[in-house]
Order: structure tokens, then C-alpha cells, then sequence
């Protein structure tokens, strides 16, 4: 490996920059060959970089997820970095935001597919009470929240007359009531989740 990297570095331009992915296994002896070749002083970055999100079960005791990418510089004085030309105004329009952060309307919270019928899943087949400020409740025994005064409206995951379930249970819907969505068209009320933005899913200016 030495060799090759040594050859590596002797096509570089001065202002060159090398990328090189390692796994675990090798990463400290990379580095220490990288730092030896090419010298501290030229280390750019060193990036974990996703490979497999369900995680590689051939490794001990933790299902890896990610490998390495070593970032050198020939000659970091000299290397030039750009950043993306990125409009957030455009890149933020689909967006909106509150306490927690951005957010937009993700999955409608009505199953779908053959193990949505209530029949398969019970215990997801029950009342969801919203108010006039769009604040939803859900209760133990389906029943109005008590003490609670004003117009209420009750709405059940019924989808063309046919009895559904929710994607949430009950306890999910009341510690998560902050990442819901109340859609309002004419008579119908409707529930969705609060997609929130996942790992590069905002690019940065940055490389």
C-alpha cells in the first residue's frame, strides 16, 4: 500500500487532493501511512461516509453501518475548495419550521396496505379529538377529554367507508402530538406526520 500511494502522490498536481475509502479494519494504519506520505500538515478531513443503513451483521458485536474516507491534500497551502452554489430560499420553500425545527407534511397517519384494516390491527382503530386551534387528543377510553370546553371534532382512520388503523398508537400520538399535522379541506380533517430533514437531505455549501 505504501508504494501506492507514494506513486499516488507523484501524479498529483500541487494543488491536488486524494480521497481514499477504508473500513475499520484499516483505518489507523491508513492514517499513519497518509500522515507519514504526505505529512500532518496536508490532512484535509477524515469523513464517514454511509455504505449500508441496515448494517453489515458479518461484523463483531455491532452491525457497521459506515467505512472512511481519508482526505489528503499534495500541498494544502496551494489546494482551492469551492463551495456549492446553493439558493436557500429556493432550497428552504418546501419548508416550514417550528420550535423543534424544519418540517414538512410527510405520510398521511391513516394506514395503507393489507395490514391496515382494523381487523388486523385493533388496538390501532380508535377516536382522535381536535379542536378549533388544531390541537389533537387522544384518551383511554375514547372518550371526550375531560374538563375540556368547546367544539370538538372526532375523526376515525376510516378510508372510503372501510374501518382503518392509525400508523400511531395511542401513547405515541399523546408524547408526540408536536410532530403532527391537521390538513383542513371543507368538512374533512386529516392527519399527517411532520417530516423532519434527514442526514444530507439540506446540502450546505460546504464540499
Amino acid at each position: 500500500m505504501k508504494n501506492r500511494l507514494e506513486v499516488a502522490k507523484e501524479f498529483l498536481s500541487d494543488t491536488g487532493v486524494i480521497f481514499i475509502s477504508i473500513d475499520d479494519d484499516g483505518l489507523a494504519y491508513l492514517k499513519v501511512l497518509m500522515d507519514e506520505i504526505f505529512g500532518i500538515d496536508n490532512f484535509i478531513a477524515n469523513l464517514p461516509t454511509i455504505m449500508n443503513l441496515k448494517g453489515n451483521n458479518d461484523e463483531y458485536a455491532f452491525a457497521g453501518t459506515h467505512e472512511y474516507t481519508l482526505v489528503y491534500a499534495k500541498d494544502k497551502e496551494k489546494s482551492v475548495f469551492y463551495e456549492f452554489p446553493v439558493d436557500e430560499d429556493e432550497l428552504l420553500k418546501d419548508w416550514e419550521q417550528d420550535e423543534i425545527g424544519l418540517y414538512k407534511q410527510g405520510a398521511n397517519l391513516k394506514s395503507t396496505g393489507v395490514n391496515a384494516p382494523r381487523e388486523k390491527r385493533p388496538n390501532l382503530f380508535f377516536p382522535v379529538f381536535i379542536d378549533n386551534d388544531n390541537n389533537v387528543y387522544v384518551t383511554h377510553d375514547d372518550e371526550e377529554p375531560l374538563n375540556y370546553v368547546g367544539d370538538l371534532v372526532k375523526i376515525y382512520p376510516i378510508t372510503d367507508n372501510q374501518e382503518m388503523s392509525w400508523r400511531w398508537s395511542k401513547k405515541k400520538f399523546m408524547s408526540n402530538n408536536h410532530d403532527l399535522i391537521v390538513s383542513r379541506q371543507g368538512n374533512n380533517v386529516s392527519l399527517y406526520k411532520k417530516q423532519r430533514p434527514e442526514l444530507n437531505e439540506l446540502p450546505t455549501k460546504k464540499t
